[in-house]
């Protein structure tokens, strides 16, 4: 598994820190394409039962880093995921 390049004195045990910030990218939960095996791109597939399940248990793992904005990409899926954790930490 690769990092992102840092500088070793900013370095921390869970990585790097970015100007005092902490950048953390999480990939949505689990659709029926990916339980089937097809690729998606950028076909607009929701997340399924299993999936969502995926968000809000890692939404309320996430939400102890106390994220002040969270960002995603307009595909369904992805938005569910992010509004997940923005619901567990109030983030509109």
């Amino acid at each position: 598994m690769e990092r992102l390049p840092c500088n070793p004195n900013t370095r921390t045990d869970s990585g790097c820190q970015l100007n005092g910030q902490r950048l953390v990218l999480w990939r949505h939960g689990r659709t029926a394409w990916n339980a089937d095996g097809r690729f998606q791109g950028q076909t607009d597939v929701a997340l399924d039962e299993i999936g969502l399940a995926q968000a809000s248990r890692a939404a309320a793992l996430l939400a102890a880093l106390d994220p002040s904005y969270i960002a995603s990409s307009d595909l369904s899926r992805a938005y569910q995921t992010a509004t997940a954790l923005a619901t567990a930490c109030g983030l509109s």
